[in-house]
């Protein structure tokens, strides 16, 4: 199971993240991003879940007004999931908060 998840973190590119292809990097770098995935990517999902659980309350605590919902939803929902091979070796920004 782990070794799938693996697999799929460092050969997709979702929502058009990392353009680079693995086979264009070392062992090292690719094993590098995997390493720095394990870690990043459940402090990632985690700031994304609380992000998006606290822009619904605001949105809701302010009866509905849209620049308070995407202040909070864009900045910790967007951004990237996972360290492609690209980002580990420093040729593409990590970006833990979305633009």
């Amino acid at each position: 199971m782990l070794s799938a998840f693996i697999f799929v973190l460092t050969t997709t590119t979702p929502f058009g993240m990392g353009t680079a292809h693995a086979g264009e990097y070392s062992n090292a770098t690719v094993a590098k991003s995997v390493g720095m995935s394990l870690f990043y990517t459940p402090a990632k999902a985690c700031y994304a879940i609380l992000g998006g659980t606290t822009a619904g309350l605001a949105y809701l605590f302010t009866v509905g007004d849209k620049d308070v919902l995407d202040s909070i939803w864009i900045p910790s929902v967007k951004g990237s999931y996972y360290v492609t091979p690209a980002m580990a070796a420093g040729d593409e920004p990590i970006e833990f908060k979305g633009r």
